[in-house]
């Protein structure tokens, strides 16, 4: 949009907890229509004495990269409300424009080569012990389970990681995949990654807000006859190989899956999600 008029956030006074959690609960489902602004919501509610913050972002809008840089700004400007943040010299929308140049470059067509090559590797199947099949949840509502590590057992897993030259995201990929072969009985299977995919096309690229996400569906394979550490490097070199050629994207390569597999438009390609930031 060329403009849009100015955002004013609601205040509202509550009486209850109850009414509390309600607003929560609400605006933590909330389906944004992408035709219609804004696609997030911005309000404060009071309950007693105290003041609480609520912001709702469709994921159409932002990454978490920049989600941590908008509370940032957010935090700073609240701390100090006539601080001036730096004037920017580039757009999200400068962002899409040169990446679309690059998608329509021969850097694209190699990419669609490298994975056109690959479709037959693949294993669409998951055949996990669900209740339900993906594809009859109409609508989805998603329950947040959270384990922290220690950090005395994270800063080893690091060490090693260093020592093998893997990245750990790369561990936690293969971790992920192995439980999953255990728990479907294959030893091939489709891992959905989300990526965050920042080109560097402007010095002041990473002070921009928007959806710089990526998909890549990572082929990943059990091997028994491998030891921990060759399976680790091999997933490892695996990865960055997709992400070498990550400018035909998941998205891009979903739609040739379906065309190529004959599949109905309504199927899921690859429920199995994983997000390492």
């Amino acid at each position: 949009l060329k403009e849009v008029p100015y955002y004013k956030i609601g205040v509202y006074e509550l009486s209850s907890e109850l009414e509390l959690i309600t607003i929560r609960d609400k605006l933590s489902h909330k389906i944004y229509s992408p035709e219609v602004y804004p696609l997030f919501d911005i309000l404060v509610t009071k309950l007693s004495n105290s003041y609480i913050l609520h912001i709702s972002f469709d994921a159409l809008l932002i990454d978490m990269s920049s989600f941590s840089l908008l509370s940032r700004e957010l935090t700073e400007l609240y701390n100090n409300p006539n601080l001036l943040l730096p004037n920017l010299k580039v757009s999200y929308r400068d962002y899409i424009l040169k990446y679309e140049s690059i998608r329509a470059s021969v850097l694209y067509i190699d990419a669609e080569r490298y994975w056109r090559n690959k479709i037959d590797e693949y294993n669409f199947d998951i055949n996990l012990p669900l209740l339900t099949s993906p594809n009859n949840i109409k609508n989805p509502r998603f329950t947040r389970v959270s384990k922290t590590i220690n950090s005395t057992i994270w800063n080893k897993l690091l060490n090693k990681s260093q020592k093998l030259s893997i990245s750990l995201t790369t561990l936690v990929l293969e971790i992920y995949g192995k439980v999953l072969s255990y728990w479907s009985g294959q030893d091939k299977l489709c891992i959905n990654l989300t990526l965050f995919n920042r080109l560097p096309i402007h010095p002041q690229i990473n002070e921009i807000i928007g959806d710089f996400t990526v998909l890549e569906l990572f082929n990943h394979i059990d091997s028994s006859e491998k030891t921990i550490s060759q399976k680790l490097k091999n997933t490892h070199k695996n990865l960055w190989k997709d992400i070498e050629h990550n400018l035909f994207d998941g998205i891009d390569f979903q739609r040739l899956v379906k065309t190529q597999k004959l599949m109905s438009a309504n199927q899921i390609v690859s429920p199995i999600v994983l997000t390492s930031i």
